[in-house]
């Protein structure tokens, strides 16, 4: 639903415009500031479907990675998902050089779970970290 509004939201011959599509994403990314792990998964799970459906997101997503980066700190498991997978269509739409300012934040995001978390859910940071190698 969410990538069809999206396209709702830049299709020219319906009135839409590019900033129409970046403002939903905003209004997307409000979701992070919520009080569930719930509803903050859902957003963030919302950010990467839209960034991975407009390629012209992902400056705009990069805006978000220091919010996200924060929640990684909250140790639960259901948000740090969610972040993993946003990280994943950030690495596979991204440039080398947009994804290098944020390199070290988000070695350092995955790395504050290699000690706490089950062998699945390691297996899916080796995964992510096999990316940058």
């Amino acid at each position: 639903m969410l990538v069809q509004i999206g396209h709702a939201c830049r299709d020219e011959e319906k009135g839409g415009k590019k900033e129409n599509l970046h403002q939903f994403f905003n209004m997307v990314a409000v979701g992070l500031a919520g009080e569930t792990p719930h509803m903050i998964s859902a957003a963030v799970k919302g950010l990467a479907r839209l960034t991975y459906e407009f390629s012209d997101l992902v400056s705009t997503a990069y805006n978000v990675l220091p919010s996200t980066f924060l929640l990684l700190k909250r140790k639960n498991r259901e948000i740090a998902k969610a972040n993993l997978g946003l990280l994943k269509v950030l690495v596979a739409k991204s440039q080398t050089e947009g994804l290098q300012m944020h390199l070290r934040s988000m070695v350092e995001g995955l790395l504050n779970w290699q000690d706490i978390t089950k062998n699945q859910f390691k297996a899916k940071v080796c995964d992510f970290a096999l990316c940058f190698s």
